[in-house]
């Protein structure tokens, strides 16, 4: 529909922090840096998976990343305590500015869809508990489509479910590259990784928050 935009809204690390998934680990022994490596290892696995065609849910690598990371660090840690490490997950609270962009969104009448990597269940628990269920339009999941972001296919799932300009809104750039060669608007949130790669396509918007990207989508013409 002419002169609709809709968003397309990352959730882990983007709209919500792993903040709460770092302070478990590090109370449960694991050193104060583990959080990014155990990310991006969680990551690689989940996308080496999804492309090899054996796709695995996020949060099942992500609890063979955990046992990995205990292991290598020679923590005694159980399948009872890997269990609660992962509950956190359901306990993360939105990053800056979060709430404020989908109102300004809402208000413009621009629609959102979650757009993740994470499971359906999760996000539903994470939205509600952070009152954006009803901010929030949809939510497609990568485990519904058995496929992994930045696969093309999964941004073209959510332009069947989009209305007008589509835009994807990330905190990972892989997640912004990706989305630019599926042909999608993006506006990528420099707070987490600092310094888009140049052997990428640039974003179309660059900004330290969510709010801050919310408003440049609204305000942006053609």
């Amino acid at each position: 529909m002419e002169g609709t935009k809709t968003v397309a809204l990352d959730m882990i690390g983007t709209t919500f922090s792993l903040d709460r998934l770092g302070r478990e680990l590090t109370q449960r022994g694991a050193p104060s840096d583990a959080l990014p490596l155990l990310f991006a290892q969680t990551l690689r696995d989940y996308f080496a998976s999804s492309y090899a065609g054996s796709y695995a849910p996020l949060r099942d690598v992500l609890r063979s990343s955990l046992h990995r990371l205990f292991t290598a660090r020679d923590i005694a840690v159980d399948d009872d305590g890997i269990d609660a490490v992962l509950g956190a997950l359901a306990e993360l609270d939105p990053t800056p500015g979060a709430g404020e962009a989908l109102r300004r969104l809402d208000e413009a009448g621009v629609q959102v869809i979650a757009l993740t990597n994470g499971g359906t269940s999760l996000m539903e628990s994470l939205l509600d508990r952070a009152g954006f269920t009803d901010l929030v339009e949809r939510i497609v999941s990568c485990d519904d489509i058995g496929i992994s972001k930045p696969h093309s296919a999964v941004y073209e799932a959510a332009r069947k479910v989009s209305d007008g300009e589509l835009w994807m809104v990330a905190s990972h750039a892989w997640d912004i590259m990706g989305a630019a060669h599926a042909g999608l608007r993006t506006a990528w949130i420099s707070a987490l990784e600092s310094e888009y790669p140049p052997i990428w396509p640039a974003p179309d918007v660059t900004a330290p928050d969510l709010e801050a990207a919310a408003r440049a989508i609204t305000d942006h013409q053609g």
